[in-house]
C-alpha cells in the first residue's frame, strides 16, 4: 500500500527546515486532512523557531544550543505524528498522499495478481462478422487477455482475440448466425487473473 514519509532521517537541522517547508504548506487548510493532531500553524511556529534557533546558535552559545536540540527533536516528533495521521486518513490513496507534500515511500508490498473481470459486453460492429467488446477495468492490471470459442463446454476450443491494456477491443472473422462466446482476464508479472464470466452474441 503507499505511504509517505518524513524523509528526515540523517538530515542535518538546516536541511530538515527546508525538507519541511513543502508539506507544512501543502498541509496547510488542505482538505483532504482537515484536522490533523497538531495544527499546521503550530508546527510551522515550530520550525520557524527551530530555524532562529540555529541560527542564533552560529555563535557558539550553548544555551541556545540545549534550547535547539530540544526543539529539533519535538518538531521531528510531531513531524512524524503528522505522517502518521496523513497515511491513516488516505489508506493508501495516491492522489491523497501526493497532495500532503511529503515525501512518498518506496511501496515493497509484493505485486498481487489481478482479481476477476467483473463485467463484459458484447455488441455487434456493422460489419458482417464483426463485435466490439469491452469490460470493466481491474486494478493492478498491465494487460487484459481476451477469448473466444463457439462452444464453451469444450474448454479447449477457447483461442486468443487479442492482448490490449485499454477495456475494449473487435474481434473479426466471426461465423455469422452462430453464438459466439467470450471471456476476459487481467494480467501483471505475478499472473493471471480469474477469467470473467462468459458472454455471449449471436453474431451478425
Amino acid at each position: 500500500m503507499s505511504k509517505v514519509k518524513s524523509g528526515l532521517g540523517g538530515l542535518s537541522i538546516a536541511q530538515t527546515i527546508v525538507a519541511t517547508g513543502t508539506p507544512l504548506t501543502k498541509m496547510g487548510g488542505n482538505p483532504n486532512f482537515p484536522n490533523p493532531p497538531i495544527p499546521i500553524p503550530e508546527l510551522e511556529a515550530e520550525r520557524q523557531t527551530l530555524a532562529s534557533l540555529e541560527e542564533e546558535f552560529q555563535g557558539g552559545n550553548k544555551t541556545v544550543k540545549t534550547m535547539r536540540n530540544s526543539t529539533f527533536k519535538s518538531f521531528k516528533k510531531n513531524i512524524t505524528i503528522t505522517v502518521g495521521y496523513v497515511n491513516g486518513v488516505a489508506k493508501g490513496d495516491p492522489t491523497l498522499l501526493q497532495s500532503s507534500g511529503f515525501e512518498m515511500a518506496k511501496d515493497n508490498s509484493p505485486i498481487q495478481v489481478p482479481g476477476k473481470v467483473k463485467r463484459i459486453n458484447c455488441k455487434n460492429e456493422p460489419e458482417s462478422g464483426a463485435c466490439h467488446i469491452s469490460w470493466s477495468g481491474e486494478k493492478g492490471r498491465s494487460f487484459y487477455k481476451i477469448q473466444r470459442t463457439y462452444t464453451p463446454e469444450d474448454i479447449n476450443s477457447w483461442v486468443d482475440v487479442d492482448q490490449v491494456t485499454g477495456f475494449n477491443c473487435k474481434a473479426y472473422g466471426l461465423t455469422t448466425g452462430s453464438w459466439a462466446y467470450f471471456r476476459v482476464c487481467a494480467i501483471n508479472r505475478a499472473g493471471r487473473g480469474e477469467w470473467s464470466a462468459e458472454e455471449k452474441l449471436m453474431v451478425s
